[in-house]
């Protein structure tokens, strides 16, 4: 299965989340738009933000600029991008949640996702007689262990090491007395690559994961906004949740444990194939991008 772009998290956590647009805001289609079209004429855009996104048909778009019945700034194809939608008078509303807050919670789902469940991949580091240092492998921000995989058993012998911190950063030091020259194996890990500089490096079973984690956090902005607003509208600082708030802060606390508690349970692979501890029950979850067992 492929790795899942950016466009397709932001389509799944809206709906996941249920963002079927601002009704306050809602206009009508006035033109009909072809596939790719850059802009879309409607009956009036005075309730929509300055950019962002809308909804047309199921459809979301994202938009840089408005004239009073157009929205211009679409992007041709990729993210964002419309198909044709031939029908004029059908509804058209910008988006609840920002295409912004949307890239936001999904990078800081990544960040919590890293904590329990870093990025890890291997790295070969030459050692040579002599030489005790060596540069960290790219990327890597943990080395967490460093061994000789023997290439008649594949047997695996631990090289003791430690992380020396120098003016131009960390390197890897075997000690003074290292005098063999040979081919190492560095087990590596670091924080999964962030959706806004690159693709997305998290495993295919724990996609849903992230959906998860990044709703919790928008309901932790809604929960805030929601309190924002009622202290305005009390002209108090009182910290007592209002029913609105309170519900938000249920739905981020339980959702946030729930996916916490997951991401403790260690996940073994057997040929390709996602297996669980002995002992562990099995249970299917249906997420936007299919069913997942768990």
């Amino acid at each position: 299965m492929a790795v899942r772009t950016l466009a397709e998290y932001k389509a799944a956590l809206r709906r996941q989340r249920g963002d079927h647009g601002d009704r306050g805001a809602v206009t009508t289609l006035a033109a009909a738009v072809t596939a790719g079209a850059t802009a879309i004429t409607v009956a009036a855009t005075a309730k929509w933000p300055a950019s962002g996104s809308f909804v047309l048909e199921g459809e979301i778009g994202t938009y840089t600029a408005k004239t009073a019945t157009t929205a211009t700034g679409i992007p041709a194809s990729g993210d964002g991008s419309l198909s044709a939608h031939p029908t004029t008078g059908v509804e058209v509303m910008p988006t609840v949640i920002s295409e912004t807050d949307l890239l936001r919670v999904l990078n800081e789902a990544l960040d919590e996702y890293s904590r329990w469940r870093p990025y890890r991949w291997t790295a070969t580091l030459t050692a040579t007689n002599g030489a005790r240092r060596y540069a960290v492998p790219t990327g890597a921000a943990i080395v967490e262990r460093i061994a000789y995989i023997s290439a008649t058993d594949q047997s695996e012998e631990d090289y003791p090491f430690v992380l020396e911190r120098l003016d131009a950063g960390y390197v890897i030091d075997f000690g003074f007395y290292w005098s063999e020259t040979k081919a190492l194996t560095a087990y590596c890990s670091a924080p999964h690559a962030a959706f806004a500089t690159a693709g997305c490096t998290v495993p295919v079973r724990d996609e849903h994961l992230i959906l998860m984690i990044a709703e919790a956090f928008l309901e932790r902005m809604l929960a805030r906004d929601s309190a924002l607003r009622d202290r305005v509208t009390r002209l108090s600082i009182t910290n007592d949740p209002s029913p609105s708030q309170k519900s938000h802060q249920d739905l981020w606390h339980g959702l946030l444990e729930e996916a916490r508690a997951e991401m403790q349970r260690p996940v073994y692979e057997l040929a390709g194939e996602n297996i669980l501890p002995v002992g562990k029950d099995v249970k299917t979850n249906i997420f936007p991008f299919g069913d997942v067992c768990q």
